[in-house]
């Protein structure tokens, strides 16, 4: 910068400014010589950046605390939603308060499964119905009388094969459909009263012959894994690995190597699913949906259905996480770092 300043001659010649310095490290003011950000300046803008990551991170985490986990029940279709088949049809519950968010459908089926954006049911017309997973609108059949005959049970596979129990003339097969609707084999014939997947895609099911069963879906094999029950039904597997039965007593827990717990819980379940909070939910006669303590089998709470609630399952969880709110924080923090290691320099 340059000013013009008379001499005893009458001279007007330019005299230089001599640069100033930075002044207070608080300013953010950048001063640009040769191309180049003074030092100091660039202590202050990664200040700048690391408190909008800490503030962006302390917005996102009001939202993430104001999210259905806080009670705000969260719309249709969302992730962690439970369904519960009931005489009003199928109804979808948020899934952190319990809240009915309304009649999914108004039809009845026997039992259903979600499948990415699919939701397919059995149908007491001897059909797999196929709905839009958050519309609910209905998309269409797969399959009529010919291959289906009361169909009961169902679940999708690893391979994304529906897999149901068929009831032809007394006779109940476990049969594996492709998703497009076609009959593909029969994988046992034994009386099962429900079955359930495992992780590992081993089958575990209930008969009504008082039996644990072990099946694997490749060739049918069945390794029984406990007897004596009385009259099981519903089965599920809890968060640990260990697998919950419904029978006349209640609800008994095993190992999947046959290995009785004992009485998880004395309530009776219509059905059951396990929570994306690894808790057990349970319809009930009452006309209610339970929520039992995943590991003692105590009851946390009771939400109002329709009546006569039968099949439950819910919404595979894909909701965001902390991870997200946590990065920011840690961007801001290690911005932080980096201006003091610089001012100890």
């Amino acid at each position: 910068m340059w000013i013009l300043s008379s001499t005893d001659r009458g001279v007007i010649s330019p005299v230089p400014v001599p640069k100033t310095e930075v002044g207070s490290r608080n300013r953010a003011h950048i001063q640009w010589q040769a191309g180049k950000i003074d030092g100091n300046d660039v202590r202050a803008l990664t200040v700048m950046i690391g408190r909008l990551g800490l503030l962006a991170g302390a917005l996102l985490a009001v939202v993430f605390a104001l999210s259905p986990r806080a009670g705000i029940a969260a719309p249709i279709g969302s992730a962690g939603n439970f369904i519960v088949i009931s005489e009003s049809g199928i109804t979808e519950f948020d899934g952190a308060s319990g809240q009915s968010l309304g009649s999914f459908s108004a039809h009845r089926p026997n039992d259903f499964v979600f499948s990415g954006n699919r939701l397919y049911a059995t149908d007491t017309s001897d059909h797999i119905v196929v709905y839009d997973a958050v519309s609910g609108d209905e998309l269409g059949t797969l399959s009529g009388p010919a291959a289906v005959r009361n169909a009961g049970s169902i679940a999708v596979d690893l391979n994304g094969d529906l897999l149901l129990l068929n009831q032809v003339s007394g006779s109940i097969s476990l049969d594996r459909f492709l998703a497009t609707g076609e009959f593909a084999e029969t994988i046992s014939s034994l009386p099962l009263s429900d079955f359930v997947l495992s992780p590992s895609g081993m089958l575990f099911g209930t008969t009504s012959t008082n039996l644990i069963v072990e099946i694997d879906p490749a060739n049918g094999s069945a390794l029984t894994i406990a007897s004596g029950l009385a009259n099981p039904g519903p089965i599920a597997f809890l968060g640990d690995g260990t697998l919950v039965v419904r029978d006349s007593y209640g609800l008994q827990r095993f190992g999947i190597d046959g290995f009785a717990f004992g009485l998880f819980s004395s309530v009776i379940a219509n059905d059951m699913a396990l929570g994306p909070d690894g808790n057990l939910y349970i319809t009930h006669s009452s006309d209610s949906v339970m929520v039992l303590h995943r590991a003692t089998g105590e009851v946390l709470a009771t939400y109002s259905t329709p009546a006569s609630p039968s099949s439950i399952a819910f919404r595979s969880v894909s909701e965001p996480t902390l991870l997200p709110i946590l990065s920011l924080v840690f961007l801001g923090l290690q911005s932080a770092r980096r201006v003091f290691v610089s001012k100890d320099a």
